[in-house]
């Protein structure tokens, strides 16, 4: 995963009768602290602004409400409008052992614009015309892309540039925010263990 700017919202258990400094003077013991949960975002140039709404809306149903970071997420990503296009969402989770770390990652899929995840380019590689939106066919589990500049063969006897978009076998779409043309989908990624 490369994410170039981290931001991360972290869910504790803090038990009665403890204050958050007898917490943070012990800040080497994670198991005392009680981190359960994390989230990513693997935007580029990360705006703290974008995800203001997905963070507020994730802690209030988590610590406000009650529910479970995993039930939570795809509600919250129902609600976050301006985080669909502009980046990924990860959520790392610490088993009840604490020895291994499972992580989900979230992603935004549209028919024209980011069809099972991948980017569509905004000009023609070839004829480098803009496309407000390419010519689109729905081709055995995919999308086929074509250049809607009628010259983008130029003097050549060609055809029009193209490209497929496969769809993925992992790929699910959740039922929070799905609509006919766009929704998210969640992805399991391989678990890791935590370094003693």
């Amino acid at each position: 995963m490369s994410v170039t700017q981290l931001a991360v919202v972290n869910s504790c258990r803090q038990s009665e009768g403890q204050s958050f400094t007898d917490h943070h003077s012990n800040d080497a013991d994670n198991h005392r602290f009680g981190f359960v949960a994390s989230v990513a975002f693997d935007a580029c140039c990360f705006h703290p602004s974008i995800a203001w709404a997905f963070l507020v809306t994730l802690t209030d149903l988590v610590v406000l409400q009650g529910h479970t970071f995993p039930d939570a997420v795809p509600v919250t990503l129902e609600q976050s409008n301006n985080l669909n296009r502009y980046s990924r969402v990860y959520v790392l989770l610490l088993s009840q052992d604490r020895k291994i770390i499972n992580t989900a990652r979230y992603l935004w899929l549209h028919r024209d614009y980011q069809p099972w995840g991948k980017d569509v380019p905004m000009q023609c590689p070839k004829c480098g015309a803009p496309q407000e939106r390419w010519s689109q066919t729905a081709k055995h589990g995919g999308y086929e892309f074509k250049c809607r500049n009628p010259h983008c063969h130029g003097d050549k006897v060609e055809e029009q540039y193209t490209f497929y978009v496969k769809k993925p076998k992992w790929l699910t779409l959740l039922p929070h925010g799905k609509t006919r043309t766009s929704g998210w989908t969640r992805k399991h990624l391989r678990p890791t263990l935590v370094e003693a």
